[in-house]
């Protein structure tokens, strides 16, 4: 019961992906091609990740203090 968990699979971008985790008790979720392609990185799109990266930890800054 005291352990803490951290999924690194499975985890969308989505609000209702991370609020689920979260709901399940997670104490925090871990993201790789859900949030950074290979496309995003063929083509060095260093904005667009950065814009998304931002905007999945104001979701998760949102969900974590409700």
């Amino acid at each position: 019961p005291k352990l803490l968990f951290m999924p690194t699979g499975g985890v969308d971008t989505t609000k209702e992906s991370i609020e689920g985790w979260f709901k399940a008790g997670v104490c925090a979720v871990g993201m790789g091609s859900k949030l950074i392609s290979k496309k995003l990185m063929e083509a060095k799109d260093y904005a667009t990740v950065e814009t998304d990266t931002k905007n999945v930890l104001q979701l998760i800054q949102t969900i974590k203090t409700k």
